[in-house]
């Protein structure tokens, strides 16, 4: 009897479909275009995109620790509003490498990677959350899983051009958790202005029973310098 073709394709077939991918897609830098060797920058783009001075490790004021590549700004700015409001979702190339880099050196601190909800309405207008696209090459990276799922928001008003009051008034009853049970989680998203959003998110993780809470995103504003 033959091999039941839905068990899986022969590595001829896998090998196949790998060469046509390669062949009319090939892998490009998503900083200048360039035809690359994977999917990520190129050498001499992520030297000038991560150009130092980098953010030190920071907290909100609820006491969450935020880890931060880059500053919102520059070439860095560009990729997340591409990516963002662009809708060009391999801008998030640019920022997988480094962010596994650093979700690596962080595992002992979380059990399970939480990318940060958009309410249903926004994610429709938008076609997809950008925090999932940045967060799912750390779950390969490190071995844990990434649970988009696991906090859910209700839809609010913008947050832009709100100040950190207001951010938190509207995020009052934002988000909702299951019962976590002691789960350490690493929160995901592309952002951080004032803190506000990560401060709801964490204190629902919290309330919903987990140990700790610690962000990772790939820019923080620079008006917190």
């Amino acid at each position: 009897m033959g091999r039941d073709a839905t068990k899986g394709s022969t590595w001829a077939s896998r090998f196949g479909d790998w060469f046509d991918a390669c062949w009319w897609f090939p892998p490009t830098c998503p900083g200048c275009g360039a035809v690359a060797a994977a999917d990520r920058l190129c050498p001499p783009c992520d030297l000038r995109v991560f150009a130092p001075p980098a953010p030190s490790v920071g907290e909100t004021p609820c006491g969450t620790r935020v880890d931060a590549l880059a500053w919102f700004d520059g070439d860095v700015r560009s990729l997340l509003l591409r990516l963002k409001f662009g809708r060009d979702t391999h801008a998030a190339c640019a920022f997988g490498p480094r962010l596994a880099v650093r979700a690596a050196d962080l595992r002992s601190r979380f059990d399970a990677i939480v990318p940060m909800p958009l309410s249903l309405p926004r994610r429709c207008v938008r076609g997809f959350n950008q925090a999932e696209l940045l967060a799912q090459p750390l779950g390969e990276a490190t071995g844990a899983p990434v649970v988009p799922g696991l906090l859910a928001r209700r839809h609010r008003a913008a947050q832009s051009g709100l100040d950190r009051a207001a951010r938190l008034e509207n995020l009052s009853g934002a988000f909702r958790a299951p019962r976590l049970d002691g789960l350490r989680v690493l929160l995901v998203d592309d952002v951080v202005t004032t803190g506000a959003t990560i401060s709801a998110a964490a204190a629902t993780l919290r309330r919903s029973g987990a140990n700790d809470v610690t962000a990772l995103v790939v820019a923080r504003t620079p008006d917190q310098k």
